[in-house]
């Protein structure tokens, strides 16, 4: 089963991940590429559009690697999905390379969803601490309106609200994905 998690920054999808990954013996988990490609800091010399179409390409590049190996594999997490790079960067436009949502829809079996806090407080308080972040809370919510708007159509898109409780958080997911397998 292939899984998505996105939704705005600093919302838990890594940890989240980490989390269910520990839980089950038989899966792969795709790291986030635009955050690994960010540490590089090449995103502040290049053009917006060249960043985002950079991040689809290798982060379809690296799906492709391992999706040979489902039969063998119980799960594979992926940290965002190849949509996410169209709202990525602080210049939210429509690529000039070619991406057919639907096809893209069709690389993954559930999305989930991890929707912000529905305070600034909280945002501060929760996730100002990833170095790897520099969006405020205003830029964070346009990535989400932005990221919502992308996936909302997917058959299997699940929003998962702000949890206090990291643990409330990772037992209602894994019920879903539990419900999604005996359907």
């Amino acid at each position: 089963m292939k899984i998505v998690f996105t939704g705005a920054p600093c919302t838990g999808k890594t940890s989240t991940i980490e989390s269910l990954r520990n839980k089950r013996n038989k899966n792969i988990y795709i790291p986030e590429i635009a955050s690994f490609v960010k540490m590089t800091k090449a995103h502040n010399y290049i053009d917006s559009e060249i960043f985002q179409e950079f991040i689809y390409k290798l982060q379809k590049d690296l799906e492709n690697l391992v999706l040979p190996s489902i039969d063998y594999i119980e799960h594979i997490f992926f940290d965002r999905g190849t949509l996410d790079s169209l709202a990525f960067c602080r210049k939210l436009s429509n690529p000039k390379y070619n991406i057919v949502i639907n096809e893209e829809y069709q690389r993954y079996d559930i999305v989930f969803f991890l929707m912000l806090p529905k305070s600034n407080t909280l945002y501060e308080r929760y996730f100002s601490s990833n170095p790897q972040r520099d969006e405020n809370y205003h830029e964070a919510f346009l990535i989400q309106n932005s990221l919502y708007e992308i996936w909302k159509d997917h058959p299997r898109f699940f929003p998962i609200e702000f949890h206090r409780d990291f643990n409330e958080k990772i037992a209602s997911i894994a019920k879903k994905i539990e419900e999604i397998k005996m359907s």
